[in-house]
C-alpha cells in the first residue's frame, strides 16, 4: 500500500474511533512542556493540575467534528506518541483495514450500551470519563428493594464494563505506550 493510502486509511480508522480523546482509555493526559501547556492554556483549554504537572482532561475538550483534533499539529506529544495496538497491528501488516474497523465498531457498539444503562440508571454526565461514570453508578449501594429493572440494568452495567475493559485491553492498550 501506498504511503499515501495508508495516511489517508490510518486517518480515516482514527477518525471513526477516537476511543483514545473520548475519556473511554484515559482519564487524562499528562503535558509533558510547558509550551504544550502554554499552547493550551493560550486556546482557553481547561487543564487539570497535580502539585506542578498539568494534564489535558479527558474527554477532549480539543476533540472536534468527525474526530478531528482541532489542534492535530500542535496535539501533546503524550498525544502525538501514542498508538493503539490495534492501529500497531494495522501498520504492522498483522491486521487488515476491515478487521479493525470491525472492531472499532463492535467498541462503539458495547460503549453505546453502556451509555445506554447509565442514562437509565441517572448518570448521563458525559464531560466524565466512562469508567468513572460506571464506578460511580456501581458503587451506590444496592437496594433490594429497587425495582427489579433497576436490579438487572445495574447487573447488565456491571457485566458490560467487565466485557468493555477485557476487550479495551485486548484491542486498544496492549502493546501502547504508558499514558494515564
Amino acid at each position: 500500500m501506498a504511503a499515501k493510502d495508508s495516511q489517508a486509511a490510518i486517518s480515516s480508522l482514527c477518525r471513526q474511533c477516537t476511543l483514545c480523546c473520548t475519556g473511554v482509555l484515559f482519564v487524562d493526559v499528562q503535558l509533558q512542556h510547558s509550551r504544550e501547556v502554554d499552547f493550551l492554556e493560550e486556546r482557553g483549554v481547561d487543564l487539570a493540575w497535580d502539585q506542578k504537572e498539568a494534564y489535558l482532561d479527558q474527554p477532549c475538550d480539543c476533540l472536534g467534528e468527525q474526530g478531528c483534533c482541532r489542534i492535530y499539529e500542535h496535539r501533546p506529544s503524550m498525544c502525538a506518541a501514542f498508538e493503539c495496538s490495534l492501529l500497531t497491528s494495522y501498520l504492522g501488516g498483522t491486521v487488515s483495514l476491515s478487521d479493525c474497523q470491525t472492531q472499532v465498531q463492535r467498541a462503539h457498539a458495547m460503549i453505546a450500551e453502556i451509555e445506554s444503562l447509565l442514562q437509565a440508571l441517572g448518570q448521563d454526565d458525559r464531560s466524565i470519563p466512562l469508567f468513572y461514570r460506571i464506578e460511580e453508578v456501581l458503587a451506590q449501594p444496592w437496594d433490594l428493594a429497587e425495582p427489579a429493572l433497576i436490579q438487572k440494568q445495574r447487573e447488565k452495567l456491571f457485566e458490560g464494563s467487565g466485557a468493555l475493559s477485557a476487550f479495551l485491553e485486548e484491542h486498544f492498550l496492549e502493546k501502547g505506550p504508558s499514558v494515564s
